[in-house]
């Protein structure tokens, strides 16, 4: 993993920053409340969300726009975390809605995960993550999360064990793959980038264990709705969580480029295709389109597609976001 910790770290402020929002900001999609077609949310009975369209699959997008210094935020304090060793994965069952996610970490052996574990623990990224999403979603119960070397890329929720793992070579794995595909860009940018995928990783496998506890409607595909759910939780979080689902967007791009990604864990169960690149930025256009005329001037989405970004967010609003805000501290 080539200069994956200097990579990790360049931008970690900019990342935590951008999570401890979550619980705080609203966007359209999910807001509460709200009454007719033209506001924020769509107050309308769930129905069966559909795909997009399919379009043809656009070149490797252009570089994304590098996000500005945000100010400084209030000083957190991490979250308390336990040594494997001490570490149950079976979470007690809570009072109805005051179940958390519990973020612990499992000591690793190889060198670079090594210095993965040691960034996650001296920044609080995850942490922070963890405990604000915590603050946002409700749950039925505790859901553990555990970071761990695993011997492969991969991060999954166990629907027996209700728990989450998530792989220090995940994060490698994006550090790989981006460094090699976006040469010339600064290593501030890939870093983003890794800590980006990371985390939508992370929210990816939160989103299956809130809809799974809260028996949310699916439409007969948990990933996507998994995906429909973590994108209506990042567009809560402005313009950094618009941002972070565009560049993870790319990356799923350029991953569905890459002749092994089959060979990798984490994709045999989250397509990266260009369909699923096509949509995620569909959704992010739809939820504001003068706020995002970037993302066609980029080459992310085609002009003739964006219209119909607009329906599209419509329509998981109506079939997940309003189910979604029952869930919703």
């Amino acid at each position: 993993m080539a200069n994956s910790k200097n990579l990790l770290i360049a931008l970690a402020v900019l990342s935590v920053i951008m999570m401890l929002t979550l619980s705080s900001c609203s966007k359209k999609a999910v807001e509460p409340d709200a009454t007719t077609a033209n506001e924020t949310a769509k107050a309308v009975e769930p129905a069966a969300a559909s795909e997009p369209a399919k379009t043809e699959t656009p070149a490797a997008p252009a570089e994304p726009a590098k996000p500005t210094e945000p100010a400084a935020p209030a000083a957190v304090e991490p979250a308390k975390t336990e040594a494997a060793s001490e570490t149950s994965t079976e979470m007690p069952k809570t009072k109805s809605e005051d179940g958390r996610f519990k973020l612990s970490y499992e000591p690793a052996t190889d060198k670079y995960n090594k210095e993965i574990e040691t960034f996650f623990k001296d920044t609080a990224y995850l942490d922070n993550f963890t405990s604000g999403v915590s603050d946002l979603v409700k749950l039925p119960q505790d859901v553990p999360i555990i970071v761990k070397e695993c011997g492969s890329a991969d991060a999954k929720y166990d629907k027996t064990g209700k728990k989450i793992t998530l792989c220090y070579e995940l994060a490698g794995h994006f550090s790989d793959i981006i460094s090699s595909n976006e040469s010339g860009v600064p290593d501030e940018e890939i870093g983003q980038a890794v800590m980006d995928a990371t985390v939508h990783a992370l929210l990816h496998e939160m989103s299956l264990a809130t809809i799974d506890l809260n028996k949310l409607p699916t439409g007969g595909n948990e990933e996507t709705a998994a995906d429909k759910v973590s994108t209506l939780l990042l567009l809560r979080a402005g313009p950094e969580g618009r941002d972070l689902s565009i560049m993870t967007s790319s990356v799923y791009y350029i991953e569905g480029m890459l002749d092994n990604s089959a060979k990798i864990p984490y994709w045999s169960s989250h397509k990266p295709d260009g369909q699923r690149f096509l949509n995620m930025i569909c959704w992010t256009y739809g939820n504001d389109p003068e706020g995002s005329q970037d993302i066609i001037e980029a080459g992310y989405l085609p002009a003739e597609n964006a219209d119909a970004c607009v329906a599209e967010l419509d329509k998981i609003v109506a079939s997940h976001g309003k189910e979604l805000e029952k869930y919703l501290k």
